[in-house]
């Protein structure tokens, strides 16, 4: 197990934006994190990041 900051820069802060980035560019390269922690954004508290966190059996941590 190991623990990192994963920091990816995104045009627009839309939750579609965000959790498409989270897909491509985190969980694609390296697999899926046991939680995600964010820093209570707008855009993470939209439902569709949501319902990724759900679909991936994540834990929403604020």
């Amino acid at each position: 197990m190991f623990s990192y900051v994963e920091i990816i820069p995104v045009p627009n802060q839309t939750a579609e934006e965000c959790a498409t980035r989270v897909l491509n560019d985190v969980i694609a390269r390296l697999c899926t994190p046991l939680a995600i922690h964010f820093d209570q954004g707008a855009a993470f508290e939209i439902r569709v990041f949501k319902k990724l966190c759900k679909l991936l059996d994540q834990k929403v941590q604020h």
